[in-house]
Parts: structure tokens; C-alpha cells; sequence
């Protein structure tokens, strides 16, 4: 059975509660938990047993949760409650940003300086907790060099990389450069398609990306978790929150087939 997943950005202003029937209704197997933590209600721990009944009840999984950027001064606290979290809700991985979407290139030392002293602590938090952070690449240029270098930095029993596709084709079509160079580190991914500056996170096939070439490289990746779409209404054609997820999932299933053919033989 195909291992779909649908971020619950694909529209915040329908509550939780009628999100996760329509999700699976669609029919995705996985749903993953964004940054709203007031729709979520994932930073209040008296939340989380009706939340897991919820999902339950929709005969869902949890495949990831989208934690505190790195760079924040309250980063640790958060992202270890966050980890405590994704236990409960038997979520493997919480994914990153390493630090606010885009800076200026002459503030990547001291960025580079406060990220990398986290590293260690970010680890130790994995450790005790059995669940896996993937650093995600943001904007192409100094805020992905870093997210690279820190994947790369970080011990991968512990830190992966989290591939988003919308993010990595900003000013597109560019070289799935990024994507070779970090396959073999996937623990998540983040896949939407790119129309155009600021219109990005569509259904594939609304946009320019080459899901071709990202399909073959995870094929050759050891990544086999849940292909998860990061879609939203607000960019889509498809505005109609019921249709959209309904186009995710047939993209999502497509997908994994394409990563997956080689186990299907």
C-alpha cells in the first residue's frame, strides 16, 4: 500500500477536527503537523491524547512534525518538547528550518556560529527521545549552503535532510544539484510544485519543477518513508480544499510508485 502524507498547511482555516476526515477521505495513510501550533495545539501536552484519538479514529498515522527554527533563542526547549511530541504520536521525525528563510550574506558567520553550537544539543535530544530531526533547505543560496553544511556536520544516526522541492527551485528551473549531493541523508520530504516567485507549494503539474529527475534520484536514495505534499489552496488553481487534497494524494500515489518500483518487482 502507497505511504502518502499531506501537511496540514494546505489550509489552516479548517479546524483539525474536520482537516483529518478529509484527509483520509482522500485517502492518504499519514498526515504531518505544520508550524501553526494554535490549530494544532501540539505545544499544549494536555492536548495531545485527544489529538491521538483523533487521528485514530481517522485511521491516520503521523509521519512528521514541523519544529522551531534553529536559530531561535528558545529553539532547544521547544524543539525537545516537540520531539517529546512526535514520540507520542509515533512520528519518527521532526523536520527544521536552521534558520529564518532568508538573511544576508554577510550575517552566515554568525548564523553559521549560533546553529552549529546546537548541533550537539540537538543530537543529545534525539538520543534520549528515539525520534530524528531532517534539517530543511530553504532559500537556494547562504540559507541552504548552511542547512547543507550542518546535515552535513551533524551525525546522521541523529540529523537528516528534509527535501523541499518548492524551496529548492526558487528562480527556477535550477540543477537538482542539492538533492544528488544530500540523497543519500533523506529522512522527509516536503513535495509542491513552483509557478513563479511567491506562487509556489501547487499541486505537480501546476508548475515547472522536474518531478522526473527528483523521482530517480530518490529512487536512488535510501529514502522510503511517506511521500509527503505540502500543498496548499492558496497558490493552487484548485480551491476547493476537498479537490486539492484529492490531487495530492493522486500525485503522492504516483510518486511513491515511481520511488518504490524496484521493491514492487
Amino acid at each position: 500500500m502507497a505511504q502518502t502524507s499531506v501537511s496540514t498547511t494546505f489550509d489552516y482555516s479548517i479546524p483539525l477536527e474536520k482537516q483529518l476526515p478529509m484527509i483520509r477521505k482522500a485517502g492518504f495513510s499519514h498526515v504531518s503537523f505544520g508550524t501553526n501550533y494554535t490549530h494544532s495545539g501540539l505545544l499544549e501536552e494536555e492536548n495531545w491524547k485527544r489529538l491521538r484519538d483523533l487521528i485514530n479514529e481517522n485511521g491516520l498515522s503521523v509521519d512528521t512534525i514541523h519544529g522551531y527554527d534553529l536559530d531561535r533563542e528558545d529553539s532547544i526547549e521547544l524543539n525537545a518538547k516537540l520531539a517529546r511530541a512526535a514520540k507520542f504520536f509515533g512520528a519518527p521525525v521532526v523536520v527544521i528550518h536552521c534558520t529564518v528563510f532568508w538573511f544576508e550574506d554577510d550575517e552566515y558567520e554568525e548564523e553559521f556560529r549560533i546553529v552549529s553550537g546546537r548541533i550537539k544539543e540537538m543530537e543529545k535530544i534525539a538520543k534520549e527521545t528515539g525520534i530524528r530531526f531532517a534539517f530543511e533547505n530553504m532559500v537556494p543560496g547562504k540559507p541552504t549552503d548552511l542547512c547543507v553544511e550542518m546535515v552535513k556536520m551533524a551525525d546522521p544516526q541523529y540529523i537528516g535532510f528534509c527535501y523541499d522541492s518548492s524551496h529548492d527551485q526558487i528562480d527556477g528551473p535550477r540543477p537538482m544539484d542539492l538533492l544528488s549531493d544530500l540523497k543519500d541523508r533523506v529522512i522527509a520530504v516536503h513535495l509542491s510544485d513552483r509557478i513563479r516567485e511567491f506562487v509556489d507549494h501547487v499541486i505537480p503539474g501546476e508548475g515547472f519543477v522536474c518531478f522526473d529527475e527528483i523521482l530517480s534520484l530518490l529512487r536512488s536514495s535510501s529514502f522510503r518513508g511517506p511521500i509527503l505534499m505540502e500543498v496548499g489552496v492558496e497558490n493552487s488553481r484548485y480551491k476547493n480544499a476537498e479537490e486539492l487534497l484529492a490531487k495530492a494524494q493522486e500525485a503522492a500515489g504516483q510518486f511513491w510508485n515511481e520511488v518504490n518500483i524496484d521493491e514492487d518487482k
